[in-house]
């Protein structure tokens, strides 16, 4: 009776841990999404900024145009940074997923 409970509560213990990589890898897809949707956001900007650097008018406006600089060199930035994380999260998912399906 004892090892019928051992094995009960054994097979409960890696059922709650079978869910909480679950939950991991369903928190990390959320933060992919996250990471997608700003990225899409970034893209467009980026080639608004592109469009307008391609305005000659632009230029004559010394303000502006270093506005547009500034914020054109920190949205590559962060473009730069956002694609590192993608490529990360992505990865780890992956590899996550890989070692649920041998440990099933």
């Amino acid at each position: 009776m004892a090892d019928n409970h051992a094995q009960e509560l054994a097979a409960l213990r890696e059922r709650i841990e079978k869910m909480g990589s679950y939950l991991h890898i369903d928190d990390k897809r959320g933060q992919l999404a996250e990471l997608e949707a700003q990225m899409e956001i970034d893209d467009e900007r980026h080639e608004a900024l592109v469009t307008l650097m391609a305005d000659e008018t632009l230029y004559a406006d010394q303000e502006r145009f270093e506005a547009a600089m500034t914020e054109y060199n920190e949205l590559k930035a962060r473009m730069t940074a956002n694609e590192a994380e993608w490529l990360e999260l992505s990865a780890t998912i992956e590899l996550e997923l890989k070692q649920m399906g041998e440990d099933a």
